[in-house]
């Protein structure tokens, strides 16, 4: 049961590694289009061409013929690692342009294949996750913050139970309550301001 869990907390660890550095992982934009090449295949890896066997696997570009995709077998690309590429950033913060594999145009490589506009199914796969991953921790911390809010509601009002006198207390209680309606009222109007703003425009 224990080497389930920890085999359970290590492919966890892996596929939120994998999320975080999608850009790196990522072997193009995936926003980057390739009209040519709508709901292309997923691509094949090659290690064996008429010369014999490579270590380093290789792929044929991809053309359209009629209303199936065949390779182009007239010229081989190999894969490469730690290439340069498009632009990214990891947690919004460090900037860099090293990807983990790629191929030479004109040839792609589409993992799990491409989309309708021919953007890279695996790449944008990596990408979603993020914001899937982002968001989860922002509710989290969320969830967090209002039960710590809450807690310290509930000590700070047994404290002004037991300590406080009966006037002492009325007082205060009243004067918390007014400034949360105060707060409240703050915030409505700000996060409805800009809207009454848009409109009257």
């Amino acid at each position: 049961m224990r080497t389930k869990m920890l085999i359970l907390l290590l492919a966890l660890v892996l596929l939120h590694v994998i999320v975080i550095f999608a850009g790196f992982i990522a072997p193009c934009d995936p926003g980057e289009q390739n009209r040519e090449l709508p709901y292309s295949p997923p691509t094949q890896l090659h290690f064996v061409d008429g010369s014999g066997f490579h270590l380093r696997p290789f792929v044929y570009a991809s053309m359209l013929v009629v209303d199936s995709y065949q390779e182009d077998r007239t010229h081989e690309y190999p894969v490469h690692l730690f290439v340069t590429g498009d632009n990214y950033t990891v947690l919004g913060m460090f900037r860099s342009n090293v990807h983990l594999f790629r191929v030479d145009e004109p040839a792609h490589i589409f993992l799990f294949g491409a989309d309708g506009f021919g953007r890279d199914e695996f790449s944008r796969l990596l990408y979603g996750g993020q914001i899937s991953l982002a968001a989860g921790v922002l509710a989290t911390l969320l969830s967090l913050v209002g039960w710590m809010a809450v807690l310290s509601a509930i000590a700070a009002r047994r404290k002004v139970a037991t300590e406080w006198p009966l006037g002492e207390r009325t007082r205060n209680e009243n004067y918390s309550f007014g400034c949360a309606e105060h707060i409240g009222g703050f915030l409505v109007a700000g996060l409805y301001r800009p809207a009454n703003r848009a409109q009257a425009e």
